[in-house]
């Protein structure tokens, strides 16, 4: 643990989650990534944020509203990344 991914830290890591966090006096953040389905490559991202001041409560008034537009695009960002190890893995004959 303790692993950096970007600007997050690993806090757990396990087959199916990955749970990733960061600090500061404004706001801790931790975003878990979790594993559905194996057959599907189903994910459910969750975020949890904690706001410790004034300034945290200002910076989440902007972040917030693209949120939801933030989440989806790292995903997809993530799945093309993954795309080319996937095909690469399956075919490889054993």
């Amino acid at each position: 643990m303790g692993d950096r991914v970007g600007i997050f830290s690993i806090l757990y890591l396990s087959d199916d989650e990955v749970i990733l966090g960061d600090a500061d006096k404004h706001l801790k953040v931790c975003v878990s990534v979790r594993k559905l389905s194996e057959a599907r490559s189903a994910v459910a991202v969750s975020t949890v944020v904690h706001i410790h001041n004034l300034l945290g409560r200002v910076y989440m008034l902007f972040v917030a509203p693209v949120h939801k537009l933030i989440v989806p695009a790292v995903l997809v960002r993530a799945s093309d990344q993954l795309s080319p190890i996937k095909a690469a893995s399956s075919t490889v004959r054993r």
